[in-house]
């Protein structure tokens, strides 16, 4: 009985992200909707500092490697703070990745697709210039912080206090097979 309650629970809240991550042995319904869903989409882990009900959701929708490109694609839901696109760069601040490789990073480009709806989702493509050499992967640990950004928390003498507070932090871990 404890068995079928645990599927049950799984399957009704978690389906979609059990599905996405392959572990199909727990719901049969997810047969049917694999197919739609790109194989490095995952949720990341929040760390939540502002008071809220609802954090927003972090998630990663695509990824892809060459030897001298890094592209990965984000996307935002419930983070209500941002009205228009200008507001971007201040709230959802340049991701910090490192990787388990000697990977020298040249350049960054961000373009964002501000959403045609209030509260939509918010997606972002993050694309770096790299020199992968001859990796055949890359191991990414990717934190990415929602809330004000830029000199507001740089270090000085004073530490002027924000007008938004900090949201949260964002952590997830991915591999990127370099074509």
């Amino acid at each position: 009985m404890k068995n079928k309650i645990s599927k049950s629970l799984l399957c009704s809240k978690n389906w979609l992200r059990l599905c996405a991550l392959g572990l199909m042995l727990f719901c049969s319904s997810c047969e049917s909707n694999t197919a739609d869903l790109p194989a490095a989409q995952q949720v990341a882990q929040a760390t939540v500092f502002a008071s809220t009900d609802q954090p927003p959701v972090v998630e990663l929708v695509s990824s892809n490697a060459t030897s001298e490109l890094l592209t990965f694609t984000i996307r935002i839901t419930g983070f209500e703070l941002i009205e228009n696109a200008m507001d971007i760069p201040n709230m959802v601040c340049d991701p910090y990745f490192t990787t388990g490789e000697d990977l020298h990073i040249t350049n960054s480009y961000r373009e964002s697709e501000f959403p045609s709806t209030p509260g939509g989702p918010l997606t972002i493509t993050y694309q770096y210039g790299i020199d992968a050499g001859t990796l055949e992967e890359l191991n990414i640990h990717l934190n990415i912080t929602l809330g004000p950004c830029g000199p507001r928390y740089e270090v000085r003498n004073f530490t002027p206090a924000p007008s938004i507070p900090l949201i949260a932090n964002y952590s997830m871990v991915f591999t990127v097979p370099v074509e």
